[in-house]
């Protein structure tokens, strides 16, 4: 089956840099993507969450979608996959997920998600974003609010655990697995895209730069207020709900907030070391140190909310309850009048 022209490329995130974004723009445009030569299967949604359910172990995984007779299935759904893009006239199989940076724990994971490729003698490509490790923080933590977490910014970023933020450590797995020649490392920060766009950069990983027009839709969040009043709801174990979350978001018009500039200076001082051996061995110095450690956000150190934050925040959130509840209603009443 070797092509010389045909490569796959494999797209595992990390978190928190545009994967929704871009995946979407797969999906929706993948029959078009086909006709300039990049083959994006659609079978699995818009993005490939099976790779990560087959390759991880299962305690990583289980909250993902799928069970054990799905994740012998893959093999062979993964094999019709490449037989299709074999016989297409497309150069480029693309697959996208960014729980596979996050949920393949060790060396033996990676190593499944290796060998559910290998036996096809075709080049693989592993495409990974990356950023400064307090922009990575300060970006997860509105997601560990969202999902219950009860802590401050400063608190949960001194005892993050989630992923490895020691870039170093965390691609060399990746090394051993694919050969670091076969990986490619982006920085997400608005300066190192193209024209600032996390989509229109990774089309022009794939030489499509010319094709993609517009800005990519980008995921709205809290500002501190909306994560702070969350937060609150979570520590006296109300749900969190994305109900919650989504009716929130049209009424916070806070800033995003940062860790302080003492907790900013631990974290990047902790990773310095590695985060200027990763800018030698991926970019040849042609970034400075300077440049990727330049945060995204301007300081604004968390603040708690006053009481008085407190009662405005929940009375225009009971507003927005019972007006959604009235739309509901009203919607009902419309149905039944059509029964």
């Amino acid at each position: 089956m070797n092509d010389q022209r045909k490569t796959i490329y494999i797209h595992i995130g990390l978190e928190k840099t545009g994967a929704t974004s871009i995946q979407n723009y797969l999906f929706n445009h993948a029959t078009y993507l086909q006709n300039l030569g990049v083959f994006y299967p659609i079978r699995f949604g818009p993005n490939q969450t099976a790779l990560v359910h087959y390759s991880g172990k299962e305690k990583h995984t289980k909250s993902l979608y799928g069970n054990l007779d799905f994740k012998r299935s893959i093999p062979n759904k993964i094999n019709e996959i490449i037989k299709k893009f074999s016989s297409s006239k497309c150069d480029k199989l693309l697959f996208s997920n960014e729980h596979l940076s996050s949920r393949l724990k060790d060396e033996d994971d990676i190593k499944n998600l290796h060998n559910l490729f290998s036996g096809y003698d075709l080049p693989i490509k592993i495409i990974v974003y990356i950023k400064n490790q307090v922009d990575m923080l300060e970006s997860l933590y509105y997601e560990s609010v969202k999902a219950g977490n009860k802590s401050d910014l400063n608190t949960w970023s001194e005892k993050f655990r989630y992923f490895e933020l020691d870039y170093i450590k965390f691609l060399s797995p990746w090394e051993n697995s694919f050969n670091k020649n076969n990986i490619i490392v982006k920085l997400f920060n608005n300066k190192f895209l193209r024209n600032g766009d996390a989509v229109e950069d990774f089309l022009n990983i794939l030489g499509l730069q010319e094709y993609h027009y517009g800005s990519s839709n980008k995921n709205v969040s809290l500002g501190y207020k909306g994560i702070e009043f969350l937060r609150l709801l979570n520590s006296r174990n109300i749900s969190n709900s994305l109900l919650v979350n989504n009716l929130l978001i049209p009424i916070d018009k806070s800033n995003k907030i940062t860790m302080s500039q003492k907790m900013r200076e631990y974290i990047l001082d902790k990773c310095e070391k590695s985060n200027k051996e990763l800018l030698n061995k991926y970019f040849n110095d042609k970034v400075s140190y300077e440049e990727f450690t330049s945060f995204s956000r301007p300081y604004n150190e968390q603040k708690y909310l006053t009481q008085d934050d407190i009662l405005d925040f929940t009375s225009i959130f009971i507003e927005q309850i019972q007006h959604k509840n009235q739309q509901i209603k009203e919607l009902q009443q419309k149905v039944k009048k059509l029964s």
